[in-house]
């Protein structure tokens, strides 16, 4: 069984240090480009390399998920699921059954995170690291009742709920 080399080159490790010094476990092409430099090429090869030596994962085109030392050699990790959620549309909240599990309406745990946006989705839904998240379009009169809340250090918005 062939295993693949995990090293990590000066382009690479200045990267993920510049993005672990911004307190960035998930980051787009975008803000990789603003660290690497426009003017320098091959900052896709870069990532592409980063990936296939399992320390970024893919999450869709242009969002990327840095694995820790904790995911080891297999790079099996994940953030919580809202905050990868976060990243994958704008503007959005976590809604639906996702938020009442959130509140503590309920038990069950489900592997689905509703996202609730104004803006259409090419795919309804996206499967990531075993979690799958389904995009649910809202118009924007129907678009309310959102709170920011705070998990392990990122901003996310979800449904408000009042008591």
């Amino acid at each position: 069984m062939a295993q693949t080399i995990r090293t990590l080159g000066d382009k690479g490790s200045n990267l993920l240090t510049e993005l672990s010094r911004q307190g960035k476990c998930l980051f787009t092409f975008k803000d990789a480009a603003e660290i690497y430099g426009r003017s320098n090429g091959g900052l896709h090869k870069l990532l592409f390399t980063l990936v296939k030596r399992r320390w970024l994962q893919r999450v869709e085109k242009g969002k990327y998920l840095i694995l820790p030392f904790e995911a080891g050699r297999e790079g099996e990790w994940t953030e919580h699921e809202f905050i990868i959620g976060s990243y994958l549309i704008e503007p959005y909240y976590i809604g639906f059954r996702s938020a009442l599990n959130y509140y503590g309406y309920t038990e069950q745990v489900s592997r689905t995170v509703f996202i609730v946006s104004t803006r259409r989705k090419l795919k309804p839904s996206l499967e990531v690291s075993g979690v799958t998240y389904r995009f649910v379009y809202m118009t924007n009169r129907k678009f309310f009742g959102v709170s920011e809340v705070t998990l392990d250090g990122y901003g996310v918005n979800i449904s408000d709920w009042q008591p």
